[in-house]
């Protein structure tokens, strides 16, 4: 019969040591150069901008009436609103996977958070709607890209900062946590 023997793994010359911010960026930044995916997904982003930049080119020509540049321009403005909010919800997006470490839990969370609240709001009263709705993710996201400013809806601006509220929670929520959790 032979014996075997089971010894627990020596404990890492840092075990004790608090890494610092630095430290957890510049793990992170050597991560995102070695992980593959990472390049297709930039690749994948950058090819949408330009794609919908040469669609908006060919549409929206140089010449146009007076209310046709006066519709072009609240378009445009609309579209910029619309990428200002995509930035929102990927940072949002981003701290929720700070705080769960899950790819799958975050993005299930990020759904569940722009869509149930507003569904759920839509069971109260009227009254209770204008007053709580404005101010839900989605609803406040959707507000900066809107051509027609509805009744019992943020401003545009307003709306776009209550989102960015939102998104800016989640990532110190993150950054507390991870600061916490990797230590």
């Amino acid at each position: 019969m032979t014996a075997m023997l089971f010894t627990a793994p020596a404990a890492p010359a840092s075990a004790g040591v608090i890494p610092l911010f630095a430290d957890v960026l510049r793990s992170e930044a050597r991560k995102l150069r070695t992980v593959r995916s990472t390049w297709w997904a930039l690749l994948a982003a950058v090819g949408c901008n330009i794609v919908t930049a040469a669609l908006l080119g060919v549409f929206l020509p140089g010449r146009l009436s007076a209310h046709e540049a006066a519709t072009a321009d609240s378009v445009r403005i609309s579209l910029g609103g619309l990428h200002l909010s995509q930035v929102a919800i990927g940072l949002l997006g981003f701290g929720l996977g700070a705080v769960f470490r899950s790819s799958a839990g975050a993005v299930a969370v990020l759904l569940g958070a722009l869509f149930v609240p507003t569904i759920l709001v839509m069971l109260l009263p009227q009254s209770w709607q204008d007053t709580v709705g404005p101010y839900l993710p989605m609803n406040a996201a959707d507000t900066v890209f809107s051509l027609r400013h509805e009744a019992h809806t943020l401003q545009p601006w307003a709306g776009l900062g209550v989102f960015c509220l939102y998104a800016a929670a989640a990532l110190a929520a993150g950054f507390i946590l991870i600061g916490r959790r990797d230590a």
